[in-house]
């Protein structure tokens, strides 16, 4: 277990709330540009003559290849420190978003999803390295809470505002003026971030050896109880975020016949239920003291909310809506695997510990969206309607989830009063 961090000395709170900032809002684009492909969705299908199954692999791209960069982005982390990593990275991403707006066939726009995931790979973890540097160890998850839920609000910003935008200039448009801030964001990164406090005990290990850097991620992966929590984060909070970043739009479009406006408004719900999700079980963390108990309380929630809605596929617009706002606020316990995590390792192996909870949450994610986008199209091959094409997508989830929890419920307790700090 790793020794707590200092309490942050008050004549750095200014500049740590100045990090803070600047890391949330690149966090913050990165959900937006990550997130703004299904409110776009069935405009790009229509534009570039895409199939279900077509649509299912585009969405899966950029999480393929963010969960690809998780491991060197844990070494890069780790090795060259958090603001190097995150300002480099941005150059990817405002690349990616460069390349979709001038995007005119299915291979260029795919080629921008794998840039947009090499550069939003390192966003959230940079961020959480940071604070596991400036923090008490038993304000980790409560960090993590919070960093998730500032990023969240550009889960919000995806969907009503990003609508309008989309409406008034554009998707292509929308995606350069992305790009231009997230350009400014890195920036003000590599300005204001500061790996640890200045006058900190403990110096972090920057430079090691990339033979070093290799043995630290496998003494990660070997870890006792990293294999059960790795399963679940890949198959537990993975069926939200399959559902929030790629069919949660086209659903309320085929079912319920939305617009991008009125999409947006329904994905609202959604965000704002996030927000509240990720603040929550930040704050039930300390509160509750199990780790392993809120995870598995936080998985059946998640599965009873997807089973209401394989039971009334078709439901009202309101009850629809309803339905998923539950989806998000059960959904966000990835919050509390990342603070189980970061209590097995310490210090100087904390990016990589991250990043790998990260790498399987995102290959569970792009994995799902590849799975889902073909049985959506075997569902349609079948004659099935479009309630009853999402009911198979529910179903399949809630079996995926179910498997996640019997993998993961053997695991050995990580309880915040053990973590120490003031």
């Amino acid at each position: 277990m790793s020794a707590a961090a200092p309490a942050i000395a008050p004549q750095y709170r200014r500049l740590f709330a100045v990090m803070v900032a600047a890391l949330a809002s690149v966090f913050v684009l990165s959900q937006i540009y990550r997130y703004m492909i299904t409110l776009i969705v069935p405009e790009i299908a229509r534009e570039l003559s895409l199939s279900a199954s077509e649509v299912g692999t585009l969405g899966a791209t950029m999480f393929f290849s963010f969960a690809a960069m998780q491991i060197p982005a844990g070494i890069i982390i780790d090795r060259w420190g958090p603001r190097r990593a995150i300002s480099i990275m941005q150059i990817f991403a405002v690349a990616g978003m460069l390349v979709a707006a001038a995007s005119e066939s299915l291979g260029t726009l795919t080629l921008a999803m794998m840039l947009l995931g090499v550069g939003s790979s390192c966003n959230l973890v940079s961020a959480l390295v940071v604070g596991g540097r400036w923090l008490p160890a038993n304000r980790f998850a409560a960090m993590t809470g919070t960093m998730i839920a500032l990023g969240a609000t550009g889960h919000v910003l995806s969907t009503v505002p990003l609508a309008l935008v989309v409406d008034a200039v554009g998707w292509r448009q929308s995606y350069a003026a992305l790009a231009g801030l997230a350009a400014i964001a890195g920036l003000a990164a590599y300005a204001t971030v500061r790996n640890a406090p200045p006058d900190s005990s403990e110096t972090p290990r920057e430079r090691e050896t990339l033979a070093a850097s290799l043995a630290g991620t496998l003494q990660v992966f070997r870890t006792p109880g990293m294999a059960r929590l790795v399963t679940m984060t890949a198959l537990g909070p993975a069926t939200f975020f399959t559902m929030r970043g790629l069919w949660a739009g086209p659903y309320f479009a085929d079912v319920h016949g939305l617009g991008p406006q009125a999409r947006g408004t329904a994905l609202l719900v959604i965000a704002v239920a996030m927000i509240v999700g990720n603040l929550s079980y930040g704050l039930l963390d300390r509160h509750l003291n199990t780790r392993r108990g809120l995870v598995c309380v936080g998985a059946w929630l998640l599965i009873g909310a997807f089973a209401l809605l394989a039971a009334f596929p078709d439901a009202p617009l309101v009850w629809a809506m309803a339905m998923f706002g539950l989806l998000g606020l059960f959904a966000p316990y990835d919050v509390i695997l990342f603070a189980h995590a970061r209590s097995f390792f310490p210090q100087h192996l904390a990016g990589r510990a991250m990043t790998t909870v990260n790498l399987a949450l995102f290959i569970g994610f792009a994995s799902l969206q590849f799975a889902t986008g073909y049985l959506m199209q075997w569902a349609k091959s079948q004659g099935f309607g479009p309630a009853q094409s999402y009911r198979c997508v529910f179903l399949f989830l809630i079996a995926v989830s179910v498997f996640g929890f019997l993998c993961y419920r053997g695991i050995e307790d990580a309880r915040p009063s053990d973590d120490g700090g003031a």
